[in-house]
């Protein structure tokens, strides 16, 4: 009995840690961010320097998805319409570069902002310079290259044998579009094109979001 009484404060005192710890795990779940779907501090700055204080974003649920040199992480949608997607992409690092993403309402970039970058300081870091993401704005999906098969114009006019053939075999192709030209990096080819491969997923999810 002498016992008995000497274990209840102690098994009550347990009890109570028991209830206490359950009820911590319990308002933790209720109240945890999720950070993979928050808009961050981060994520609000790179916003507002792009788009000012005029337009609120919120998370959008699509697209998702991409290839194995970057994906969309994020999609975000603004209330005047327009779009911004948080795309991690390869560069001289495997998913070396988060970018920030900004579109306006016809699908054109607007901005680029790197929000976290594990490629060479001074090297391929230099791709967050204003010069570099700069070249991208008002970027399309009408910009992608168009890739076409050996038989078709580029293909048939690299190997024509005179001046006579070329202009015969121009005259009976369907024009080429010129594709978007731009400057990589030097030094940093790698980490250049991981930003590029960002760009192109971003109008791409973009028409998707319009198609879909």
């Amino acid at each position: 009995m002498k016992f008995m009484k000497k274990a209840i404060p102690a098994v009550t005192l347990l009890i109570i840690c028991a209830v206490s710890a359950l009820l911590l795990v319990f308002v933790h779940d209720l109240t945890a961010v999720d950070e993979e779907t928050a808009i961050t501090p981060e994520i609000e700055a790179a916003l507002y320097g792009i788009y000012g204080a005029s337009e609120e974003f919120t998370v959008y649920d699509t697209p998702l998805g991409g290839s194995e040199t970057a994906y969309v992480n994020m999609s975000l949608r603004g209330d005047a319409g327009d779009y911004a997607f948080i795309i991690v992409s390869n560069g001289y690092n495997k998913e070396g570069l988060t970018l920030l993403v900004a579109l306006d309402s016809t699908g054109a970039v607007k901005g680029i902002v790197t929000l976290e970058s594990a490629e060479t300081p001074g090297l391929g870091t230099k791709t967050d310079s204003p010069e570099f993401m700069g070249q991208f704005s008002g970027f399309t999906i009408d910009d992608l290259p168009i890739e076409l098969p050996p038989d078709e114009t580029i293909y048939k006019v690299r190997f024509a044998k005179s001046e006579v053939e070329l202009e015969a075999l121009k005259a009976s192709q369907p024009e080429v579009p010129a594709a978007f030209e731009w400057d990589a990096i030097t030094g940093a080819t790698l980490s250049s094109n991981g930003v590029y491969e960002a760009v192109k997923l971003a109008v791409t999810a973009f028409r998707e979001v319009h198609i879909g």
